[in-house]
């Protein structure tokens, strides 16, 4: 039953989504209700970030008198504390990059020392063929494992390959509804390698840019992250299990800014993991990829190889502690360089990346969302842990109750 009270939360989503797309032309927003209450959220005059925090505190108010379950009355105050977050900054107040990770996300974090990321390197390390340091042994798996450019028509192809693997593969221990249907598609300048698109109704895309290098070691990596039992089985199965099979409305309304995409990101970075696990992403694609567009596999441990990846995204962490701290951009430039092993370009491209408005806090969901995950989604019962995961509404604090 859609209340007044959860019609009056899905208005607060809109406008404050509304606002920022007013400032930004960014939207934060995936909204899969009524069309007819986005248009006229669309109509209204633009509200003040004031106005916005009083009908966020209105609902954290009145929401003990809905009759909603317990973790389900959890689950929609940590939202709405994060949504009433976004309304105070929209009014222009300013919090430490901790207490906004806080209060947005439901996870604490800190500056990471950078003894964590000498992990990374030992990893590597141990992990890519060759003599030289690191930094060049890396450099040239990129280069070995890119697809050619004048394959990169293939690129959809392959991409549908590793979709229908990944998704057959999570099949094995949750089921997908029958008329689920996933598509893929190219899209080009842009400064995403892939993205998830959810159409609602069980129908999704994955969007792969072809204006920019693909390294296809990673492409098991890429699809079940955005795919299975990443981002777009998690939209599948939460729209079945909560929105159809038990009315929560509020799945409806999927805000950027908010506590469930710490499991989401930490979900999807651990997704390749689940499916393919040891070897089995290398074999897979030693077996089925390389050979179509002429690539030689080598001795390359890709497991380890992704795992030091995902470790230095604590580098990104800490560049936006700096970030928020004034640093100067030549400093935050200088200190990716060093600690990601990246080239300028790539360096200042985070960097733009971190400087998305009202989104600069977003980089802490993938670091500490793996974190977080890593130890349950790598037990002996990390597969029904896995089908919890994407079919209940649980925050980053309430994770111990799903052990």
């Amino acid at each position: 039953m859609i209340t007044k009270w959860l019609r009056d939360y899905t208005m607060l989503a809109l406008r404050i989504d509304k606002v920022i797309k007013t400032r930004t032309k960014d939207s934060l927003l995936d909204y899969y209700g009524p069309p007819e209450w986005a248009e006229l959220v669309e109509r209204e005059t633009v509200q003040s970030g004031e106005q916005l925090i009083n009908d966020a505190q209105h609902l954290m108010n009145s929401i003990d008198d809905q009759g909603f379950e317990p973790r389900r009355v959890t689950f929609l105050t940590k939202q709405l504390k994060a949504l009433e977050t976004v309304c105070r900054r929209l009014n222009d107040e300013f919090f430490t990059m901790s207490d906004e990770v806080s209060l947005l996300f439901d996870i604490d974090v800190n500056w990471l020392p950078e003894t964590t990321f000498e992990q990374a390197y030992t990893m590597y390390d141990e992990a890519l063929p060759g003599h030289g340091s690191v930094e060049t042994r890396l450099k040239h798996w990129k280069e070995h494992y890119q697809l050619p450019t004048n394959k990169i028509g293939l690129l959809p192809e392959l991409v549908q390959m590793a979709v229908m693997e990944s998704r057959q593969r999570m099949r094995a221990y949750i089921d997908l509804p029958e008329n689920e249907k996933i598509e893929v598609q190219t899209f080009t300048d842009q400064p995403f390698r892939a993205l998830a698109h959810y159409q609602g109704n069980y129908h999704s895309r994955i969007l792969i840019n072809t204006s920019i290098p693909f390294n296809l070691a990673d492409l098991l990596y890429v699809v079940c992250h955005e795919g299975y039992p990443g981002h777009l089985a998690e939209y599948v199965l939460k729209e079945e299990y909560l929105v159809k099979k038990k009315g929560y409305f509020e799945q409806n309304v999927s805000f950027l800014l908010s506590p469930s995409f710490v499991i989401s990101e930490g979900l999807a970075l651990l997704a390749h993991e689940l499916v393919f696990p040891s070897d089995e992403a290398q074999n897979w694609l030693s077996e089925q990829i390389f050979p179509r567009v002429g690539i030689k596999p080598d001795t390359t441990n890709l497991l380890k190889v992704q795992r030091a990846n995902d470790l230095l995204m604590g580098v990104r962490c800490n560049a936006a502690f700096m970030l928020r701290e004034g640093k100067p951009e030549h400093e935050i430039i200088s200190y990716l360089m060093k600690y990601a092993l990246l080239d300028h370009q790539q360096a200042l491209f985070q960097l733009q990346s971190l400087k998305r408005p009202f989104c600069e806090a977003y980089i802490f969901t993938y670091f500490y969302g793996r974190q977080l995950l890593q130890t349950l989604l790598s037990g002996p019962r990390k597969h029904a842990i896995l089908g919890r995961l994407l079919t209940e509404q649980v925050t980053p604090s309430e994770l111990l109750l799903i052990e």
